[in-house]
């Protein structure tokens, strides 16, 4: 259905199974058609798809990325600042007709291609920046992780080698295994856990391609693991991680994380993100710490909203 046109360009609402190509992890059809929940999507189109967006509409208020690490714009690369904000301001009158009275946007982190144009966009249609959270990230290169991380991280790889530690990527037979000592890590640091284990097996099994188990065994005994997302062809997503209690003092975890980089190195990632070390705006300082030893960098990472 065209809500409205613009010289050649239209918009059109659209269902999750019309996602565009492009599409990050957590717009795409995949995703969000295995989701509980329904979501309503807009494209702009011009001679192709330009951008679009997805929100779960919950009585009076619309979120973009319900259920998700972001959600936010897809945008393609020969979209310009003009037709983007054009985009937003007939976004906001088609939810304005669906009696929505608040919108809110998680975001993705700025490393990420055109964050930059959407903030603007975003800004100045009238959006305030209701959140922001430090999220970290490792840029994935050509440089070996020991040319990356802090020496002290690199010393706790070389005693994790030396005491026999073996890291592998698994499959999802070892997921019951893996959540439980999800759980285990979860509770001792009095986290809760966003997903079941029947709800994480489901999304795994509806998306095999973007859902990696990577583990770190002593003498067969699970003793780190991660779940691992792929975002895009470039992103790697740390969605999960763990380690056992009794090992924490030869840091399983640091070896982890090296070989997840390197992983993403020899499959041609761009960026292994670490997620977010603040909750609702405060920072865990440890967390952040352990990250930054890692070589993370901090970027922000904004939820955006505006009353209509």
């Amino acid at each position: 259905m065209n809500l409205a046109t613009k010289k050649s360009l239209q918009i059109r609402e659209i269902t999750p199974i019309e996602s565009m190509e492009i599409a990050h992890f957590f717009n795409s059809s995949s995703f969000l058609l295995n989701k509980p929940f329904k979501v309503k999507g807009w494209q702009l189109i011009g001679e192709q798809p330009l951008a679009q967006i997805f929100f779960y509409i919950n009585e009076r208020e619309a979120i973009s990325g319900f259920q998700a690490t972001f959600g936010s714009f897809d945008v393609s690369s020969s979209l310009v600042e003009q037709d983007l904000t054009w985009f937003v301001c007939e976004l906001i009158q088609a939810l304005k007709a669906l009696k929505v009275k608040k919108i809110k946007i998680k975001g993705f982190p700025v490393y990420c291609k055109n964050s930059k144009l959407i903030h603007q966009v975003l800004l100045s249609s009238g959006f305030i920046e209701s959140t922001k959270e430090i999220n970290q990230h490792i840029l994935i290169t050509n440089l070996a992780f020991n040319q990356v991380a802090k020496r002290n991280e690199i010393k706790k790889i070389k005693q994790c080698v030396k005491n026999g530690f073996e890291f592998s990527k698994v499959s999802l037979e070892s997921l019951p295994a893996i959540y439980e000592l999800i759980l285990k890590t979860r509770k001792r640091k009095q986290y809760s856990t966003s997903m079941t284990l029947k709800e994480l097996s489901g999304a795994i099994k509806s998306n095999l391609e973007n859902y990696f188990l990577f583990v770190v065994k002593h003498n067969e005994k699970m003793i780190a693991a991660s779940v691992t997302v792929k975002i895009n062809s470039k992103v790697l997503y740390n969605f999960y991680h763990a380690d056992e209690e009794d090992y924490r003092s030869f840091s399983p975890l640091v070896y982890l994380v090296n070989n997840i980089y390197h992983y993403g190195c020899e499959n041609a990632y761009k960026v292994l993100d670490l997620g977010i070390s603040t909750m609702s705006g405060t920072l865990n300082e440890g967390l952040f710490t352990f990250k930054k030893n890692l070589g993370a960098q901090p970027t922000n990472k904004l939820i955006y909203s505006l009353n209509i």
